[in-house]
């Protein structure tokens, strides 16, 4: 995952990284060492995942700088997401349709955080997300999140789901953001998240109508990340809001529903992550050499390549 892309990432999308954003990466790091070294006999490290993982976490942090808050993550794939969350003490759950990414996610974060994660599968129900301690995690298989009759007595501050949106099925991305805000309610939480996923088979104006037609309003949308908020929501103050009988008959789709840039003193939260997020730039002290020198420390060597790069580089190289 995002094979290749550990340069662009560091360079153009965080821009750098902070002293407290870097002992993030040391811990995570460890940890996917240790992991493949036990689970796999194979020493191994991520740099583009776990890097583009960084920059969800931090528009996250960003928006809850408080610590306690309770973040639900939709198709958690890697989970890098979720260890560097539970490494800076937010308390987490999660729930992925791939078994591989499952079990990987389930084995690294007990290796992260030994005890302190509650797995689904041996039982228990999903109210049990309600009580989780900050530091601490719920795994949820597939089968308990997607039901017919789902149990939505659960509260969380954030739902986030990257770079999948708009490759679900179309009654999935339903069912999701249906949950995601009954979920949302109790706390006044948001829907974030960075990347909408392969457009191929959905544009994002598609995915950002489904939003619309599911009671969500936009508080906050840049490049690297967005924030939807259910209506009824106290924070939704300063938002966008697509009202059906307002739209343009002679307009386009894509031009009505495609999410602009929405950057406003007005939205609180937009407010707030555009505040902290300029703090956080201000301390950008780690350089992309400091990273890659950490990661070849953990791994004990300086040839960072996944065996899918190696793989790529020989399809790409020279016939």
């Amino acid at each position: 995952m995002h094979e290749g892309r550990a340069s662009s990432t560091f360079h153009e999308l965080l821009r750098g990284i902070t002293n407290d954003e870097f002992n993030l990466l040391k811990t995570v790091t460890r940890a996917i060492k240790d992991n493949s070294e036990k689970q796999y006999k194979k020493k191994m490290v991520a740099t583009g995942s776990l890097l583009r993982s960084l920059l969800i976490v931090r528009t996250l942090k960003a928006l809850y700088p408080e610590k306690k808050r309770l973040v639900f993550e939709i198709g958690h794939g890697s989970g890098y997401v979720g260890a560097l969350l539970l490494a800076d003490g937010y308390a987490y759950a999660s729930t992925d349709i791939v078994q591989a990414f499952y079990v990987y996610q389930n084995n690294l974060l007990e290796e992260l955080i030994p005890g302190q994660v509650t797995d689904l599968v041996n039982g228990g129900e999903l109210t049990s997300i309600n009580s989780i301690k900050p530091g601490h995690a719920v795994h949820v298989p597939w089968w308990k999140f997607y039901s017919v009759t789902p149990n939505i007595n659960m509260s969380v501050d954030a739902v986030t789901c990257n770079h999948a949106l708009a490759e679900m099925h179309p009654n999935s991305l339903h069912y999701i953001l249906h949950l995601a805000k009954m979920m949302l309610q109790k706390k006044d939480g948001s829907f974030v998240f960075e990347g909408w996923g392969d457009v191929t088979n959905a544009p994002i104006w598609s995915v950002a109508k489904k939003f619309s037609d599911l009671g969500y309003v936009i508080a906050h949308n840049n490049m690297t990340e967005a924030v939807y908020l259910p209506e009824d929501n106290k924070a939704a103050q300063g938002c966008i809001k697509f009202v059906e009988g307002e739209l343009d008959a002679n307009v386009s789709m894509e031009e009505q529903f495609h999410p602009p840039i929405h950057i406003s003193s007005d939205s609180p939260l937009s407010k707030r992550i555009t505040s902290n997020l300029e703090s956080i730039n201000d301390n950008l002290s780690v350089t992309y050499k400091d990273v890659c020198d950490m990661f070849a420390s953990e791994l004990g060597s300086k040839d960072l390549l996944s065996d899918d790069e190696k793989f790529f580089k020989l399809t790409d190289g020279p016939s």
